[in-house]
């Protein structure tokens, strides 16, 4: 193909057809602008979809941490709550509840339900951030 448009070329030149010549020129640009401007558009169609693909993993990775967030702190609330009832229970037996005891109560309280901490994971998060890829996420 090559040795046809360079033959081509050469009967152009050497017949002093300029002007033939110029539009074959011409033509032979458009074909290779039309050919990197194809590739450009696969290119970019080919990077949207990974994009895309990217997204759809990070959001997935963050659902599922929140679900298992939404599970450890359900867990974290039956324990506190099954917690304050028996020590609200203890307390009424071992305490009658008056206006002068109710500050002691109130530090037995704080002792007896000192926060426990919970450690919800946003590894999926961090890790978005991180890769610097956040701008990928185009769903609400």
């Amino acid at each position: 193909m090559v040795k046809f448009f360079g033959k081509m070329r050469q009967k152009l030149l050497a017949g002093n057809r300029f002007r033939k010549y110029l539009l074959y020129a011409i033509g032979e640009i458009l074909l290779v602008m039309i050919g990197i401007l194809l590739a450009l558009q696969v290119n970019n169609a080919n990077e949207e979809r990974k994009n895309r693909a990217l997204e759809k993993e990070y959001l997935s990775d963050i659902h599922n941490d929140f679900i298992e967030n939404k599970q450890q702190f359900e867990d974290k609330l039956k324990v506190h709550s099954r917690q304050f009832d028996l020590a609200d229970s203890l307390c009424r037996r071992v305490f009658p509840i008056t206006d002068d005891n109710c500050e002691q109560i109130i530090r037995i309280y704080q002792r007896a339900f000192y926060p426990h901490t919970t450690n919800a994971k946003s590894s999926s998060i961090n890790a978005l951030i991180n890769s610097g890829n956040s701008n990928i996420i185009q769903n609400d």
